[in-house]
């Protein structure tokens, strides 16, 4: 119990913020929400007791049923029974992908992704398309797309469609789409891990046909732990590719032949044994979510996209991926700098403190909501200043070191 106890403190304090180091990497794995860390450590402390499975484990256990009821919450008080809980986001994409590509009706179709869309949504279309679907980029190289650019691909039967895009931070406007999807019969699956928690749910969810959303980012929950919703107009649709005994209808009761009927909604997508311990701290990470308001988190969060972009577009030799238009962007700031690439970049602002990410050629900030801003780019600024221009001399210096073949024309012409 001691050492249980001891294990306990160590995990609350590593959680806790620390004011040499800003943690500005919400989009790659977020800071676990304390009352996610009180939860786990109790229920970590409760399932190290000899007599725990008698004692307390199907009260833990209810984390379970905690966290889909919680989720259906957030998403808008959708119901629980069109909610899958998976092991990520890229597990919920997979599962749902490989179920609607063998409907009969997208059979042959084209299958539309962002550009720069997560590998993981490129690798389970292509894989799962194989010869019989033609898979295809759409919109803008940041990710962003518009009903217009659908109208262009005849034999559309799918869209997966980011949410917001993991390397630029562009945030696409959903309800639109949603609308010309189910005006002409285009299954729309919505990789939703860079929205949910940073951005308010700003259309209907009832328009589209799956969202997939892992908890490790903006709802600060523990890695392992995800979310699958599925319309019911979908799930009458498609059959689950594996099931398990958490796909029953009564999954207590799985050595009973006479209860194995494969459920009827969402949960017929769960397989096995489920992450009880991480989905207990996930619930309490939502429930902490829904408690300050998801739609007052996210105007902090926009505020300190804000103030990023307000920070850099005075930066010379700055060039900003994230595009700054209303409603345009998330909680993802994206960079680059001419004269220094962002491996090196991240490495210096790692050095002050400052924890970002590479993602394609610029570096990507990404602070959860009550991030101490002022000081993050205090030290974002200090980095960029420390950045000098190249010298005359070393410039004509290496002008000078070009060796030009002697029938070259001088390009000063």
């Amino acid at each position: 119990m001691i050492l249980l106890e001891d294990s306990s403190r160590r995990l609350v304090a590593m959680s806790e913020v620390r004011t040499s180091s800003i943690h500005a990497n919400t989009a790659s794995v977020g800071q676990l929400h304390p009352y996610c860390v009180e939860t786990m450590c109790d229920g970590a402390t409760q399932l190290g007791r000899p007599n725990f499975y008698a004692e307390c484990y199907d009260q833990i256990a209810t984390g379970i049923e905690r966290f889909r009821n919680a989720t259906a919450r957030l998403l808008d008080d959708a119901s629980a029974k069109q909610l899958t809980v998976v092991s990520s986001t890229s597990d919920g994409l997979a599962c749902i992908l490989d179920a609607i590509l063998e409907l009969q009706e997208v059979t042959n179709g084209v299958i539309g992704i962002n550009h720069h869309s997560f590998a993981s949504v490129q690798l389970a279309t292509r894989q799962l398309a194989g010869s019989r679907h033609k898979v295809i980029k759409l919109g803008r190289l940041d990710g962003r797309l518009e009903p217009h650019d659908l109208a262009r691909i005849p034999n559309l039967r799918v869209l997966v469609l980011d949410w917001v895009n993991y390397r630029t931070g562009a945030r696409n406007k959903i309800q639109p789409i949603a609308e010309y999807c189910s005006e002409w019969n285009i299954i729309l699956v919505v990789d939703g891990v860079q929205g949910l928690g940073a951005v308010p749910l700003d259309f209907n969810l009832g328009l589209i046909d799956a969202l997939a959303c892992g908890c490790q980012k903006w709802l600060r929950g523990p890695e392992g732990t995800g979310l699958l919703y599925i319309n019911e107009s979908l799930r009458e649709r498609v059959q689950p590719r594996r099931v398990g005994y958490r796909s029953l209808l009564d999954p207590k009761n799985f050595d009973q032949p006479s209860h194995r009927t494969i459920s009827s909604d969402a949960r017929a997508f769960e397989v096995g044994t489920q992450n009880t311990l991480g989905l207990l701290g996930a619930a309490a990470a939502v429930e902490a979510l829904l408690k300050a308001g998801p739609n007052a988190v996210a105007n902090s969060i926009e505020k300190n996209t804000r103030q990023f972009l307000n920070t850099l577009v005075h930066e010379p030799d700055v060039s900003v991926q994230t595009p700054n238009g209303p409603g345009d962007s998330a909680g993802i700031v994206s960079f680059s700098h001419s004269r220094v690439q962002a491996d090196e970049l991240v490495r210096r602002l790692r050095k002050v403190g400052v924890v970002a990410a590479r993602r394609g050629r610029c570096v990507r900030l990404s602070p959860a909501s009550d991030a101490p801003m002022d000081a993050l780019c205090e030290r974002l600024k200090e980095v960029i200043s420390t950045i000098r221009p190249q010298s005359g001399l070393r410039r004509a210096t290496s002008m000078r070191k070009l060796r030009l073949p002697t029938n070259a024309v001088a390009s000063s012409r």
